[in-house]
């Protein structure tokens, strides 16, 4: 980014370069025979150097100036350019290569500021107006008019927003806007800028003659400027004048015509265009608007100058606009080029527009001399200047309504003095406190008006007001100077009596204030030392109290530190406690828990076995098998299925595990034996995978329990009932206990 800055300002030095040396091109009428008006150059070099800084061919460079072309069905004539036409073709040139420069840098600053890429969303533009004030000078020409109907514009505007905020602020106090009066220059606008019959629309229908001359484009403004505002001097075929609110300004009409036509020949434009500048070429073939900017190609036709804005006295856009044209049209640089008074209504326009949708805020800047001298102040330089740029009449406007706005609390404390005891006794800052002080002095005077919040004052009041504020001033100001000389006299008169004192009071005097210096002298190494011994003190008790006050948050600290470690020993010494106690109840719960599923286990095993017992003693199962007469298989085949309905009915009662088969209670509740819990748990259960009778008992501990005496006792006899029950069911083999 920044060698591109650096390379767009090398291209704005250059182009600026070559405007200066256009200036500087020499022509001479060149001998030719049969006395044509045909010229040449005689400084090439500077066509050299303008071509070499513009980045154009030379020769095409002298020939658009020296030469011009015209088409005609389908031909092109070559036409050979008078001194004249030529020095006026290099100006043009130069004009418009500063005009779209200066164009040129206004919107590559606005494309800058514009960060959005976003079209619906605002951005913030520039604009440059470059105009100072009303121009009068001894010779006043066509550009003195354009800035002149300019400053007759703004001062239009200016006139409607000063007043529009007049007649705000009134509604806002409840005053009656009637009272606001001032002298409006539209009638003067429309005598230049209205239409058909405006002196620009005159001077563009003379334009668009070849024959047209001055004195017919004057002769033409005399009779169709029926207005008070237009004037022609009694010397002076070509002169006529115009009293501007500023003041009257006599123009001089001569070359009015060929100023307003401002006609870029078609060549130079070609030449330029062929530039292998890239800025220069962009400036000659990008469109124009109507204000003889550059046109946006993407906004074209779209923004239109609003034809209804209501101002105080109607409508500001109708004294110059038409109906169905757009200030931003495309202009073609080459072709159908407008006139400048035309440019300049259109550039006014769009000024006009740009000012309506903002909030405006003037500034006047005034130079006090034309010297450049400090601390010189030029009275009729200062007086021309406010006059020029429409502040005396703004002045003079103001100076008609209520120029001081006070509110009701200011003009209490500025004018408190002026009041009697009877309006002081009113509330203070009140509205009945100013009426009764301005009834006093100028009573159902037109002068002031009282609103809700402020008193407007015209200027006779209020200097009538400030007078007698300042004569009060003065009778207060003489009344303290005579107190003070009072007080003075009275004090020199005792400074007199002090000096009358005689010689014995006087000696006196002298010798007390000598015996208390000498004193103090002989005092002072005493008080000295008392100082140095009282710091010494207070040195080392300060250090005692210090070192105290350290050792108390010392020791704080440390008897913290053991008292936090002493709470947390006993809150450990009591969660063990507590551990230990829920484990001991844990313990006695599984013990009680074993002896009475043993006891409830050895009941139901002896009513199993006297069951069986009983069974047995039947007769009908005693009756041996081979006494029924069945043929051998069926009768094997009885047997079987009567000895296996025997064991399985057995085996079905006696579904029943060991009281060592079942695990207490689950290792939650033995936090400091989970692990050889957990491992007495897995040998549990790879025995109880072993037994072939299963078990729906609820209970399914996961520890083994201690094997004790009662467990030895209950396992011998649970072999013997074995025993017995093998015997009774016919079986040869030996039951394991285990699998039972």
């Amino acid at each position: 980014m920044k060698g591109r800055a650096n390379e767009e300002i090398s291209i704005i030095k250059a182009i600026l370069a070559g405007v200066l040396h256009l200036g500087d091109i020499e022509f001479v009428p060149a001998e030719v025979k049969f006395g044509s008006d045909k010229s040449v150059i005689i400084n090439t070099e500077k066509i050299e150097i303008i071509s070499r800084l513009l980045g154009i061919d030379s020769d095409e460079l002298s020939g658009a100036l020296t030469n011009s072309y015209l088409h005609s069905s389908g031909e092109t004539i070559r036409k050979s350019n008078s001194v004249d036409q030529s020095k006026c073709t290099a100006d043009a040139m130069a004009k418009a290569l500063y005009s779209r420069l200066f164009n040129w840098i206004v919107n590559r600053i606005n494309s800058l500021l514009r960060i959005t890429k976003n079209k619906n969303e605002s951005y913030s533009t520039i604009g440059i107006l470059d105009i100072f004030g009303f121009e009068n000078f001894e010779t006043n020409s066509f550009e003195q008019v354009c800035i002149n109907i300019t400053n007759e514009q703004l001062q239009y505007y200016f006139n409607q927003h000063i007043f529009e905020l007049e007649k705000s602020e009134f509604e806002a106090e409840s005053i009656d806007t009637e009272v606001i009066s001032y002298e409006d220059n539209r009638p003067l606008l429309e005598m230049f800028l209205a239409k058909p019959m405006g002196m620009l629309c005159l001077l563009d229908e003379d334009c668009k003659f070849q024959t047209a001359r001055d004195i017919s484009l004057i002769d033409k403004f005399e009779r169709h400027m029926n207005t008070d505002f237009f004037w022609r001097p009694r010397q002076g075929d070509r002169l006529f004048g115009i009293n501007h609110f500023a003041g009257s300004v006599v123009y001089d009409v001569q070359g009015f015509v060929e100023k307003n036509r401002d006609k870029l020949p078609v060549d130079v434009v070609l030449v330029l265009r062929h530039s292998n500048i890239s800025v220069i070429k962009t400036m000659f073939e990008q469109p124009l608007s109507k204000t003889g900017n550059f046109a946006n190609p993407r906004t074209v036709g779209k923004e239109r100058m609003p034809r209804h804005v209501k101002t105080n006295t109607g409508n500001i856009s109708n004294v110059f606009h038409t109906k169905g044209q757009s200030h931003t049209a495309f202009m073609s640089q080459t072709r159908n080029q407008h006139t400048l008074s035309t440019y300049f209504r259109y550039s006014l326009m769009d000024l006009l527009q740009k000012m309506l949708v903002c909030q405006p805020h003037f500034i006047r800047c005034i130079k006090p001399n034309n010297d450049k001298i400090p601390h010189k102040f030029d009275r009729e330089r200062v007086a021309l200047q406010l006059k020029s740029t429409g502040v005396l009449e703004t002045c003079i406007i103001r100076q008609k309504g209520y120029p001081y706005r006070l509110s009701f609390a200011d003009f209490c404390d500025r004018f408190k003095t002026l009041m009697s005891k009877e309006q002081l006794a009113v509330q203070k800052n009140s509205k009945e406190r100013c009426i009764q002080l301005l009834e006093s002095i100028e009573k159902g005077s037109p002068k002031y008006i009282i609103g809700k919040s402020k008193v407007f004052l015209k200027n006779s009041l209020y200097e009538c007001l400030l007078s007698k504020l300042e004569h009060l001033s003065r009778n207060a100001i003489a009344v303290q100077r005579f107190a003070r000389g009072m007080i003075c006299r009275r004090h020199l008169a005792k400074q007199r009596r002090i000096k009358k004192m005689s010689e014995d009071e006087a000696a006196l005097i002298i010798q007390k204030n000598y015996r208390g210096y000498y004193v103090r002298r002989e005092v002072v190494p005493i008080i000295q030392q008392h100082r140095e011994a009282a710091i010494s003190i207070q040195k080392v008790w300060r250090g005692h109290l210090v070192r105290r006050q350290y050792s108390d948050v010392h020791w704080a600290k440390k008897w913290t530190k053991l008292a936090k470690l002493k709470a947390v020993i006993t809150l450990q010494t009591y969660v063990r406690a507590w551990k230990m106690r829920a484990m001991y109840h844990n313990m006695r719960s599984i013990h009680s828990q074993q002896e009475t599923q043993m006891i409830y286990f050895m009941q139901q095993f002896n009513e199993i076995v006297d069951e069986l017992i009983t069974f047995s003693e039947n007769p009908v199962f005693k009756k041996p098998v081979t006494e029924f007469h069945f043929d051998e298989p069926q009768t094997a085949r009885l047997k079987d299925s009567v000895s296996r309905r025997r064991m399985n009915t057995l085996r079905k009662q006696l579904s029943v595990k060991l009281p060592w088969q079942y695990p207490s209670v689950e290792a939650k509740y033995l936090p400091f034996y989970r692990k050889p819990m957990k491992e007495m748990g897995e040998r549990n259960e790879s025995e109880n995978t072993s037994n072939s009778l299963s078990t729906t008992n609820p209970l399914k501990p996961t520890v083994k329990p201690q094997r004790g005496i009662l467990k030895s006792v209950f396992k011998n006899k649970m072999e013997s009932n074995m025993q017995v029950i093998s015997a009774l069911s016919g079986t040869t083999s030996k039951s394991n206990p285990k699998e039972s």
